[in-house]
């Protein structure tokens, strides 16, 4: 009974130590599997702390992109109405210059009724001077006449 309470014994004792075996080796498989997924842990920590810093990027990015865009739909709205209003401005300037351009063309044609004005007075007093002249030549040839009518009187006296 002893021999088989030591063998009993033996045999528990080896089992122990197997299991013992048994579990220190799961505990080191453990321990590495654990250490793997603190690796992975690790790893996907910093991935996921690049894709963070990533996507803070992106977003700053995009921020930045939509206010460049606010600003230049804003220049957009500026130049528009500058453009607007100087267009307005030319339309003004034309319609002046129309209104300026019908006030020559009047002006031009009474400059050229005037000047038909003139050119018939002219032509009037064209054929009134040649009327002097012929008139002036005429009292000449009078007066000469009369002197030699004079000079005449005084051979016959």
């Amino acid at each position: 009974r002893v021999a088989r309470a030591l063998g009993a014994l033996a045999d528990a004792q080896a089992e122990v130590r197997s299991l013992e075996q048994e579990r220190n080796s799961e505990a080191e498989t453990a321990g590495v599997a654990r250490q793997a997924l603190l690796a992975e842990r690790r790893m996907v920590d910093r991935r996921q702390e690049q894709l963070t810093a990533e996507l803070r990027s992106q977003v700053a990015q995009t921020e930045a992109l939509q206010d460049e865009h606010r600003n230049s739909e804003g220049r957009v709205r500026a130049l528009q109405h500058e453009l607007s209003r100087t267009t307005y401005g030319i339309g003004q300037r034309d319609q002046e210059l129309k209104v300026k351009n019908s006030e020559l063309a009047e002006v031009r044609r009474s400059l050229a009724s005037i000047q038909g004005e003139v050119d018939e007075v002219n032509e009037q007093l064209s054929e009134q001077c040649g009327r002097v002249q012929h008139v002036d030549s005429s009292v000449r040839r009078s007066y000469d006449l009369a002197d030699q009518v004079e000079a005449m009187r005084g051979m016959v006296r």
